[in-house]
């Protein structure tokens, strides 16, 4: 019997509802609703269930007009067919009604076959129009509307059936590290690029007489046209794409078969494009390759390969291997990972690198994978029948079947088949697969840690991992390969980008193996960097159960790697876990940072460094430290050394001291010791370190800079020292009197009148002072614009890094804690005073070096490379100075050069460096960046009517020059950003003059841009 049809009653009247259930209850399920409010309740729960509505117009609480509105509105109820009904039947009513919405309007009281018509007709009408929706959906991408893969293919098959002796040509194209744009700009910004992509493809393909075209799958699509033209069609179509966004640097490679039989299978030719495609992938001088004859003999084997693999694994011929994975702190056997083999009987081992990609995409390694899972299971099973001790085998879980909707209920399966514990049997699952759809990830890995499932991400670092992902995919392991070093032209990089990844691994508490470890030398290095677990073949390659059986019987092995997990540095993290301080200083915004461990005999240990520790020291110099940290320490210092940590861990303040660290080169270290807190018996201490050999070094080259600038009179430094204490004033003036004339103040007001009256060129102040004190001294030098050119240096016996944060906005130079020591107090201040002399050099400086050829040839301004080095030089210098960054572009260059000729071009550049030298001031420094891109760098300025009336000045002068010389219409757009506002170094300040730039030339060209973030939000 078919089931009826159900059908709303949305009516305030009992007697009505009652009237209509007795009319439609023979054919339709009824259901009820006295208002709008209350339909609208039963459609939230049961409208999958509803055929029809049909509703009253006058009810109380909602009435039909807005219960109408509100069904319209709404995605989930549009779609069901409302009929309308009224006693006041008359056109007006009417078509209001169905302007409203409502597919049919129902005259009161009732005809009961009119209704009954209507209602049948309006369902009816719905059910066509669903399946039409059905239909377009599955053969119309929902993203692109364009044709999905099978339409697409059945289109080109009819294409090709009705021009049998015409010749087309088919084409796939893919879109270079898509990947990579999903994840730095978002999913929303791709899917917009292939929207933008589909509609530049259904542009170019309305050019042609015969022509199909479709999205295949994610950023591929594909396109079938008439032979003639097809390069040029390619060219166009790459550009346009490449327009999308600057910034994404889209790059599409496209692979072209030439059709010879127009009877061949369409997934044939697509799969020859596709071989033809892959050749060029990642390529920027390669637009296209056609496919050729040789191309095939990849897909005749991969053909062999997928006519054999199911007679394959039914006859056994995958075989699991056994690689051993070892405990590097005490060299015991804690895992292996399975891996398959295939052993053919005629062609003899074959490559897992060609028949597992393959297999991927068949589809077929989802029984390939579980056959590896049930034969481990075996194997674990025999191995604890047999009384063995059983270390964890993990096994790889590919990414197809990753997301198989059954794929907890398949492992949980075969534990209880073989009656496994699951802390033996673990699982392998690629980076890359995360990244598909992170929201089921996440929820299938729920549904297997909640079965007790130890979860491993493999190959991590291969693709764009980050730490939000790994925090949020909740892995329990990570897996990081070696060769990378194997292969890497900088050893020392590449290794501290290994180490940084094992020291990120163990801030998030993740144990982190790395595989691939093929020497000792490799192994050395993994330990002194804190690295536990390792994979590869210095201890073991792949084996046959049978060996590696030996292994397991023999090998004395020790916890597992989450028992390691639980106890390996577990203070430490937590220590700073529950110090959001320490790990702000650990980022790479401050020095180079360490954390030692202190033992209660005053052997001190390196437990963690930042990264720029290592970039300061080296990989291989901090490898060593791991293992002796006096190693590199001069053997004069080492008692000095030694004793500050023990001074650190009983007087529980800071110690700073200054020694000599021995390497291939002598440098002088500053270190500064906090102390944070005990962990059972041992004391951790952080230290900040600093080099200050060229200090150290260069003394005397402070004294020659201050003859220099007397015109050679040897001519001591002014100090001047403001501090309520005789007796600290008598300490600080017997470290500096022998290079510096001393000045003294005992409170701020004196010091005030000192510092007008003589040329002191630097101020040592005190905080706490009577009358004035050193923050109301501070107050005043910065409203004296002429006094902030002296650097000053705070003093102070209090250690409150809030006060250290507040004074750092009154724009001082250091800050040192009493009490002093004076080797460090003497480099400390002579850091100060030399920074501040050598910035008075930069500009002289390379004013000489531009002259020395480094000016570009062709408009002697500077070239890229020099501008950008003096541009950071002097913001180096003059941090506490306001500068303007403009980027200039020569608008419609392109279409200039096109019509006019590259002489013609040429001359412009020539031109427009010309005119920014006479428009802008000598000190200014204008640079070309290439092509038709010029920056100026405005020292000292940061007015915004200024520098806009200096690109105002400069585009009237170069239209006139222009006009006059070359007979042409020329403008330029300026984009500006100021410094500090706006960015703290050259890069940061180009990208956000570039972005207004952008806005400059989208406004219509011929204008100044300053940056503004907001204007980046409309």
């Amino acid at each position: 019997m078919k089931a009826k049809k159900n059908i709303l009653i949305v009516d305030d009247s009992v007697l009505t509802r009652s009237s209509l259930r007795d009319m439609l209850e023979s054919e339709y399920g009824i259901y009820e609703a006295s208002d709008g409010e209350e339909a609208l309740a039963f459609l939230n729960d049961h409208a999958g269930d509803l055929s029809a509505i049909l509703t009253d117009i006058y009810m109380p609480n909602m009435d039909g007009f807005e219960f109408l509105r509100r069904v319209k509105e709404d995605d989930r109820f549009s779609s069901i067919p409302v009929l309308v009904s009224s006693s006041v039947v008359s056109t007006e009513n009417e078509k209001k009604v169905l302007l409203g919405g409502a597919w049919e309007f129902v005259g009161k009281p009732y005809d009961s076959d009119i209704l009954k018509i209507k209602l049948s007709n309006a369902i009816e009408r719905s059910e066509v129009k669903s399946l039409r929706m059905i239909k377009r959906s599955t053969e119309y991408d929902p993203l692109t509307n364009i044709p999905s893969a099978k339409h697409f293919f059945n289109l080109t098959r009819a294409m090709l059936d009705e021009n049998p002796d015409e010749k087309f040509v088919f084409v796939r194209f893919d879109v270079d590290r898509f990947q990579l744009i999903n994840d730095y700009y978002g999913t929303r910004e791709g899917d917009q690029l292939l929207i933008y992509i589909s509609k530049a493809l259904k542009k170019y393909m309305s050019l042609y007489k015969h022509s199909t075209y479709g999205r295949i799958e994610a950023d591929v699509f594909a396109f079938c046209i008439d032979n003639e033209g097809v390069v040029d069609l390619i060219g166009n179509l790459r550009y346009n794409i490449e327009q999308f966004n600057r910034e994404f640097n889209v790059i599409p490679s496209f692979g072209v078969y030439s059709i010879t039989d127009n009877k061949e299978d369409i997934a044939v030719m697509f799969n020859k494009a596709k071989l033809a495609a892959k050749g060029i992938k990642g390529s920027y001088s390669d637009v296209y390759r056609f496919y050729d004859e040789h191309m095939s003999e990849a897909l005749n084997n991969e053909q062999h390969i997928i006519n054999e693999m199911g007679r394959a694994l039914g006859a056994r011929q995958f075989e699991v291997y056994y690689q051993p994975k070892y405990d590097i702190l005490n060299d015991t056997l804690c895992g292996s990972e399975a891996l398959v083999r295939w052993k053919h009987p005629v062609r003899g081992m074959i490559s897992p690198g060609e028949f597992i990609p393959l297999f991927e995409r068949n589809g077929y390694i989802t029984k390939l994978d579980y056959y590896v899972w049930e034969d481990v299971c075996r194997t674990i099973r025999r191995w604890l029948d047999e009384k063995q001790e059983v270390v964890p085998v993990s096994v790889n879980v590919s990414r197809v079947n990753i997301y198989n909707p059954n794929i907890v209920d398949m492992f949980t399966g075969l534990l209880e088949k073989y009656d496994i514990p699951s802390n033996l049997f673990q699982l392998e699952i690629t980076e890359s697969a995360y990244m598909d759809d992170p929201d089921v990830m996440k929820m299938v890995m729920t549904k297997l840690h909640d079965k007790g499932f130890r979860i491993l991400m493999d190959d991590f670092g291969s693709g764009y991992s980050s730490l939000n992902m790994l925090n949020d995919m909740n892995v329990d392991e990570i897996k990081i390969d070696m060769r990378f070093l194997a292969h890497s032209k900088d050893m020392g990089k590449s290794r501290n980008i290994l180490a940084s990844v094992i020291r990120m691994a163990r801030w998030l508490k993740l144990p982190a193996l790395v595989e691939g470890v093929e020497t000792m030398e490799q192994l050395k290095f993994l330990r002194s960097v804190g690295c536990e677990f390792v994979q590869g073949y210095f201890y073991g390659r792949p084996m046959p159960v049978e060996e590696f059986e030996v292994i397991q019987r023999k090998k004395r092995f020790g916890s597992d790697s989450s028992v390691m997990a639980k106890n390996s540095n577990m203070n430490l993290d937590e220590m700073f876990e529950n110090n959001p301080q320490l790990k702000w200083m650990f980022s790479d915004l401050v020095s180079a940072m360490a954390v030692y461990e202190v033992d209660g005999s005053g052997n001190v240990s390196l437990l963690r460094v930042n990264d720029t520790y290592y970039d300061l020291f080296g990989a291989d110099e901090v490898s060593k430290e791991f293992i002796d940290v006096t190693g590199f320490v001069a053997d004069s210092d080492k008692e000095i050394f030694s004793s500050a940590f023990l001074r650190v861990c009983d007087s529980k303040k800071r110690e700073e001291i200054l020694f000599n660290r021995v390497s291939d080169k002598n440098r002088w270290i500053n270190l500064r010791l906090k102390y944070v807190r005990a962990v059972a018996n041992l004391h951790i201490v952080i230290g900040a370190l600093e080099d200050v050999t060229k200090i150290h070094e260069n003394a005397k080259e402070l004294a020659d800079y201050r003859s220099a600038l007397n015109d050679g009179k040897a001519e001591k430094f002014k100090l001047l020292i403001a501090d309520d204490s005789a007796v600290d004033r008598v300490m600080i003036r017997n470290v500096f009197a022998k290079d510096y004339d001393i000045y003294e103040a005992n409170n701020g007001k004196d010091a005030i009148d000192i510092i007008n009256n003589e040329s002191i060129d630097v101020v040592m102040l005190d905080l706490i002072m009577p009358q004035m004190d050193g923050q109301s001294f501070l107050e005043y030098r910065s409203m004296k614009p002429e006094l902030l050119s002296i650097p000053v240096v705070v003093i102070t016996a209090m250690e409150d890094d809030k006060l250290q944060t507040k004074m750092a906005a009154y724009n001082i130079s250091d800050y040192i804690i009493k009490p002093f020591v004076p080797e460090v107090m003497e480099m400390r201040v002579n850091n100060v005073l030399e920074a501040n002399v050598r910035m008075r050099e930069v500009i002289k400086k390379y004013s000489q070096i531009a002259r020395l050829a480094r000016i570009d040839q062709m408009t002697v301004v500077y070239n890229r490379v020099t501008a950008i080095k003096l541009i950071d030089e002097i913001i180096s210098a003059e941090s506490n100075t306001p500068h303007a960054l403009i980027m200039v572009d020569v608008d419609n260059f392109k279409r200039y050069n096109d019509e006019y000729g590259h002489p013609a071009g040429d001359k412009i550049i020539s031109l427009v460096a010309g005119t920014l030298r006479k428009t802008f001031r000598n000190n200014d420094i204008i640079g070309r960046l290439g092509g038709d891109e010029f920056v100026v760098f405005m020292y000292g300025v940061d007015n915004r009517d200024l520098i806009s009336g200096k690109c105002s000045g400069f585009n009237d002068k170069i239209m006139k020059v222009v006009k006059d010389e070359l007979k042409i219409d020329l403008s330029c757009s300026f984009g500006v950003s100021l410094y500090p506002e706006h960015g703290k170094n050259f890069d940061e300040l180009y990208s956000h003059a570039d972005s207004a730039l952008y806005i400059a030339k989208a406004k219509g060209k011929n204008t100044c841009v300053i940056y503004n973030e907001e204007d980046l939000k409309i």
